[in-house]
């Protein structure tokens, strides 16, 4: 005989027939159950708050796995400066993406939330929440985060800065991580200057095209830039830095 318990815990008792008819409390086969069951560690009687507990645990251990396997942040020390430039010190939360459609408790549609697009602050259990629309930066830990708004970005997102030099930077955006950003302080959208178009590859002349406008510095040659890697777009930053800043 298979017991199936309520945490999906299977036990095998043996059993010669299951034709017994008399009182409970002769019944051998039932009184090894109870045995068998009382040696696990499962007490008799109503165990709802047992099962409650045990789903509850169950789903603790779940989301706090698919927490440390997503890209989202949670209740880490850091800071903010908001968009007046006051710099606020607490711990940082954010989810750049669904942590419910990652578990599967979710169909994925209907969904409307802004991942990427605020930062909560929790100052002394206190909860402030911040835009990336109003160009606030974070810090969580070693990393720092700017919000822009940019090509192949539905609205302002935070994006994760790789590199920065005298207010323009190199970003990354995490649902996106070999996409890689230009920011420069005297545009107001961050550009995507790498291959991937709307419609496929771009074509060498296309990207040309993008980056002469963006940058919009004669002394700078696209041909001598790799725009699709980190380190191409921090070069990229550093030569405008010296040739191009006005």
């Amino acid at each position: 005989m298979k017991i199936i318990t309520y945490d999906n815990k299977q036990s095998e008792i043996s059993v010669t027939h299951n034709s017994f008819s008399g009182p409970l409390s002769e019944d051998k086969v039932a009184d090894r159950m109870v045995k068998r069951l009382i040696f696990n560690g499962y007490t008799l009687g109503d165990m709802k708050s047992t099962v409650v507990d045990s789903v509850n645990q169950r789903n603790e251990v779940a989301e706090n796995q698919a927490k440390a396997n997503s890209i989202n942040i949670y209740n880490t020390p850091g800071y903010v400066i908001n968009k007046t430039g006051t710099k606020k010190e607490g711990n940082i939360t954010i989810e750049f993406e669904s942590l419910d459609a990652k578990m599967g408790r979710e169909k994925g549609m209907g969904d409307l939330t802004n991942y990427g697009g605020s930062v909560t602050l929790n100052v002394e259990g206190k909860n402030e929440f911040f835009k990336a629309k109003d160009g606030v930066k974070f810090c969580a830990g070693e990393r720092c985060f700017i919000g822009v708004a940019g090509t192949d970005m539905f609205g302002s997102k935070f994006t994760e800065i790789l590199s920065e030099n005298n207010g323009s930077y190199v970003l990354v955006n995490l649902r996106t991580p070999n996409y890689y950003y230009l920011k420069l302080a005297d545009q107001p959208k961050a550009a995507y200057l790498g291959e991937k178009g709307d419609f496929g590859t771009r074509k060498p002349e296309k990207m040309k095209k993008i980056f002469d406008e963006y940058v919009n510095c004669p002394a700078m040659n696209f041909s001598n830039y790799d725009t699709t890697t980190k380190d191409g777009l921090i070069k990229v930053l550093d030569d405008y830095q010296t040739s191009c800043k006005k």
